[in-house]
């Protein structure tokens, strides 16, 4: 009878632990902090990490926030460590959401995925001088190659946009103006030339 117990009680934490997720994974925004000038473009990557052997990620919903008086959302690209996915990305003012959904069996995501990768590279477009944070505001999904849920950290990143010296483009007629103005300065030369050999 305590034999059972003890074979039913092992049985029942094997079956937790595969059951459980893996230990915390880690989604970064990086590099955590940057300086831009204004009207330059800037590029964040989604990063994560800390996945251990026994663990991949199979799919993964977060929505990420941002000062859109600051810097506005342009386009995004997706990583490959999941392999063959679904892949989705919407965005209104100031709110990004990304999420993809791996087709590849658990056993392929354990042998082919990295333990740390990059999930998407952003690219914001400056709008105005300031600060503002990229910041994970809801993760609605994040889970393990059978589909059950990680414990995870995510960290943010903050991004500084700083007025710089731009060029200001020359309106078309400005050249024209200035031909006009030294042709007219060498034809005076020209005259006083002339007029003192007369």
């Amino acid at each position: 009878m305590k034999k059972m117990y003890v074979i039913q009680l092992v049985s029942a934490l094997l079956l937790a632990a595969h059951l459980t997720s893996a230990n915390a994974i880690t989604i970064d925004i990086l590099p955590t902090e940057q300086t831009v000038l204004l009207g330059d473009q800037v590029g964040v990557d989604i990063w994560v990490s800390d996945l251990g052997d026994n663990f991949a990620l199979g799919d993964f919903d977060f929505d990420l926030t941002f000062d859109s008086s600051i810097i506005s959302f342009d386009s995004v690209s997706f990583g490959s460590g999941l392999g063959d996915s679904w892949q989705d990305y919407s965005s209104t003012d100031g709110l990004l959401n990304l999420n993809e959904l791996s087709w590849e069996t658990a056993g392929s995501l354990l042998t082919n995925q990295p333990m740390n990768f990059s999930l998407a590279t952003i690219l914001f477009n400056t709008e105005a001088i300031g600060s503002t944070q990229v910041s994970f505001s809801t993760v609605w999904a994040l889970g393990d190659q059978w589909g059950n849920p990680f414990d995870f950290t995510t960290s943010d990143g903050t991004i500084n946009v700083i007025g710089g010296v731009n060029p200001v483009p020359l309106p078309g007629s400005l050249p024209l103006m200035l031909s006009g103005l030294i042709a007219a300065g060498f034809v005076r030369y020209k005259k006083q030339l002339l007029s003192r050999f007369k």
